[in-house]
């Protein structure tokens, strides 16, 4: 009886069992059901410009001119900023330190990499915003 019964789910499409699948399952599937439990920041919350508009958003809020003037002139600050050059040089020795003397293992190599790319992001995002300043 079972059988029938997983053979009729089988037929109709659906799977009859959780393992079976989580084994037939796609990777965006499981990734997107993933995602709904961890990642609570979307890249829909992130400041971002809307080509089509011509907009600038944080988040779901359309920002004035005036908003994204004080954004990036904040960006600008930072950039100048004596301790923001300690911070980032400082990312860079520990990732150096973890990858070229303390590391392990496979994962002393990855969480270096990290840093580097933590490093990277910042530095990108800080640049991005500078560059926006000039256009407005």
């Amino acid at each position: 009886m079972q059988n029938i019964k997983h053979l009729i789910i089988r037929k109709l499409g659906g799977y009859a069992s959780v393992d079976e699948a989580l084994l037939d399952a796609p990777q965006k599937t499981l990734n997107a059901a993933v995602s709904k439990s961890f990642c609570f920041i979307k890249s829909s919350d992130l400041f971002r410009f809307d080509k089509r508009t011509g907009t600038y958003y944080a988040g779901k809020n359309e920002l004035s001119i005036e908003e994204v003037k004080r954004l990036t002139s904040e960006a600008e600050m930072i950039s100048k900023l004596e301790l923001w050059k300690y911070l980032l040089m400082d990312l860079e020795y520990q990732a150096s330190k973890r990858i070229y003397f303390d590391s392990q293992n496979v994962n002393d190599l990855t969480w270096g990499k990290l840093l580097i790319f933590t490093k990277d992001m910042l530095k990108t995002r800080i640049s991005e915003l500078k560059k926006i300043r000039n256009k407005i």
